[in-house]
């Protein structure tokens, strides 16, 4: 018996590792509810798997906010050769309004491995949180749906353009920004920025891999918030063009660095230049036309930080951080 017992329980170690090391296969999530009635709503998790794995999931589990219930699997769609969408619907009924959002979770601990802004992402859980207000007197309420396709994501010179393609079938309005995976280690890659209005990314990480960005959309209907939800996802970056090259190649300087939330910008060579500036989360805050040798920039009415400057001139682009303390 006891051998028996030593073997199955070694048995137990090595499928374990192996689902540790082989097993990591979901490279994105988002989460949408759609009103069905009363308070009920429809649940739908899309996920974007690595289809070479082959990790059987007839059903996750979703944390409502009341109680935690079932979504179960209904269809795939192949994207590309390092991603398929894989999709699971549920159904649940609240109790009854809500002055604070209902928080909605899903979580996995299959996250895929070896993303470069994650320490040891094969350890990291996938966590997706969103924010459902029911109140019949906003009327019904539908959370974002993503149409996300990686086929659409654009490369240019090692910067990359991606589109979630997130919209709202209530024609509310969103708020796209940036932020910071649950993940343990997490850091925004190099020149990473996004759009408010569109949700549109553009990242030029430094290095070859893996880069992991999350989205949060926040949802208002007449000024009054009704409601977010995120996006996590990963993309594989091929060709890179880093930060440092491209500060070398400008003729851009940037004085004083660091500075009182006011400095200058001045060059000798480009004329009418773009100048945008991003803060950390890489939130567009401020956008001028660059038509002297030196141009003026005040940041005293933002929040002391490190702060991106992106200019773009003749299809060039140049970024250089600014300590604005």
């Amino acid at each position: 018996m006891k051998i028996i017992f030593i073997k199955l329980l070694f048995g137990f170690f090595l499928v374990f590792s192996f689902n540790l090391s082989h097993g990591q296969d979901i490279r994105g999530a988002m989460f949408n509810a759609s009103h069905v009635n009363s308070f009920t709503y429809k649940g739908t998790l899309k996920l974007l798997i690595d289809p070479t794995l082959t990790i059987n999931r007839p059903f996750i589990l979703i944390d409502w906010g009341p109680s935690t219930d079932t979504l179960f699997y209904t269809s795939e769609t192949p994207l590309k050769a390092t991603e398929k969408q894989v999709e699971y619907i549920g159904f649940f009924t609240y109790p009854s309004t809500n002055s604070i959002p209902y928080q909605i979770v899903f979580e996995d601990s299959f996250r895929v491995s070896g993303i470069n802004n994650i320490t040891n992402s094969y350890l990291e859980k996938i966590k997706i949180t969103s924010e459902l207000v029911i109140n019949p007197f906003l009327g019904n309420n539908n959370l974002p749906q993503l149409f996300y396709n990686p086929n659409t994501i654009l490369e240019n010179n090692g910067t990359y353009t991606i589109n979630p393609n997130i919209v709202d079938s209530d024609n509310d309005s969103l708020y796209f920004k940036l932020i910071l995976s649950t993940a343990n280690g997490y850091y925004l890659p190099n020149a990473t920025f996004i759009n408010d209005t569109t949700g549109v990314i553009t990242t030029t990480p430094d290095t070859i891999g893996i880069y992991g960005y999350v989205i949060e959309v926040d949802e208002y209907r007449n000024s009054v918030f009704i409601g977010s939800t995120m996006f996590e996802f990963v993309i594989n970056i091929n060709t890179v063009v880093g930060i440092n090259e491209l500060q070398e190649n400008s003729f851009f300087i940037i004085y004083p660095n660091p500075n009182n939330g006011i400095f200058t910008l001045e060059t000798t060579t480009f004329k009418k230049s773009t100048i945008e500036i991003y803060n950390i989360a890489g939130q567009l805050i401020l956008q001028k036309l660059f038509v002297d040798n030196t141009t003026q920039i005040n940041l005293t009415d933002y929040p002391k930080g490190l702060y991106l400057v992106k200019i773009i001139s003749d299809n060039k682009v140049t970024v250089k951080k600014i300590v604005y303390q």
